[in-house]
Parts: C-alpha cells; sequence; structure tokens
C-alpha cells in the first residue's frame, strides 16, 4: 500500500514498506554512479501530460522517504500517457547507458518508458521500454544507450541507437507511461488504463 508522501522527505517523510534494494548480478559488476539523488528531488520534476495533445490524463511527483512516487491516472480518450521529466545534472559522456531501480505500486501498468532528451521544443526524444516486477518488487534495470529509440510526436523517427556525438547533448531524462511501446506499437501486454502508480528509488549511469 502506497503511504501518503510528504513534501520534503527530511521532515517525517512516508515510508512504503518492502524490501531492501537488491541488484541483478549483471548490475552489481558494472561501474555505476548516481546520476542524482532520488531522494528529496521531487521539486525538481516537471509534468508533461497527453493535456499538450488534448488528453486528459493526470499525473504528479511526490517525495517519499525512499524517493519520489510517480502516479496518476492515464485516461486514452484523446490521449494516452503521462511523463515527468528531470534536468540533468550531469554530462552522461563517460556512460554507455542509464538505469532506474524502481517498483510497481498500483494499477496494472508494468511497461513503462525511459525518457532522455537534449534542449529544445522541436527536437526527438529518445525512449526506451522498460519492465517493472508484477509482484511490486524492485528491480534495477540496465538499458545501454544502444537500445534507445528516436520519437517525435509518437513516431519513431530513426534507427536505435544515441549517436555518440549526441551523447554530451542530452540534458533531461524522464518517465512515462504510455498506451504506445517506444517502437510505436500498442503496449499490449503492459499497460492499462486508469489509475497507476510507480516508486523511483534510484537513477544510475553505468561504463
Amino acid at each position: 500500500a502506497l503511504l501518503q508522501p510528504t513534501a520534503a522527505p527530511e521532515a517525517n517523510a512516508g515510508r512504503i514498506s518492502g524490501p531492501p534494494l537488491q541488484r541483478e548480478p549483471a548490475m552489481s559488476a558494472a561501474r555505476t554512479w548516481a546520476l542524482v539523488s532520488v531522494v528529496g528531488s521531487a521539486p525538481a520534476w516537471r509534468i508533461v501530460n497527453d493535456n499538450v495533445m488534448g488528453g486528459r490524463s493526470m499525473s504528479r511527483v511526490e517525495a517519499v522517504a525512499e524517493g519520489i512516487v510517480f502516479s496518476g491516472n492515464i485516461d486514452i480518450n484523446g490521449g494516452g500517457f503521462a511523463s515527468c521529466r528531470l534536468q540533468l545534472p550531469q554530462s552522461l559522456t563517460q556512460a554507455s547507458g542509464v538505469a532506474i531501480t524502481a517498483r510497481k505500486l498500483s494499477g496494472g501498468s508494468t511497461r513503462y518508458k525511459l525518457l532522455l532528451k537534449s534542449k529544445g521544443f522541436d527536437v526527438p526524444s529518445w525512449q526506451s521500454d522498460f519492465m517493472l516486477r508484477a509482484d511490486g518488487q524492485s528491480s534495477t534495470i540496465q538499458i545501454p544507450f544502444s537500445k534507445f529509440l528516436p520519437s517525435f510526436r509518437g513516431r519513431v523517427v530513426g534507427p536505435p541507437g544515441i549517436p555518440a556525438d549526441e551523447i554530451p547533448e542530452l540534458s533531461e531524462i524522464g518517465l512515462m507511461l504510455s498506451f504506445l511501446t517506444d517502437s510505436g506499437e500498442p503496449n499490449q501486454p503492459g499497460f492499462t488504463a486508469g489509475p497507476f502508480g510507480i516508486l523511483l528509488q534510484e537513477l544510475l549511469a553505468f561504463e
């Protein structure tokens, strides 16, 4: 169950019960570093929902002791996605990919997207699907840059893989729940319209 989050994790934040973080063996062996301290980052995230195209989905980011909760409601009538975005505080030039530690809290959706984007409005975002465990246990998912697809207004606009000369330009990272996968296909199985909630515990870079 999701406990009531507080505005600041330093001030008696809500805690979500669950097991300690456990990394996959391959992730434990990789050299990793934190891209951002997720705990305390809630005020820095901004919301981008399908309202920009006339949709009615809603989402929010809230602080808890373990990190942030990204939650809301997906309405597929006229839209079908919700996302949150964060400015990257450091360059990804030394990395070969990013990783996320998270777990499902509510709703039936398990397939989300990780987003990377450079500055500018009319530029593609780089997207990669990741799957959360249906049983609500935490997992760390490792996504190399070679797996990201360029997407613009819901359509794939090029082959997979972020070019090396574009990696230094990446300035934003985000989470998205959408009725479409990163390749533009229906997000099935893995997507359910209606309420959703995930706990984000870590954002990492790896070599």
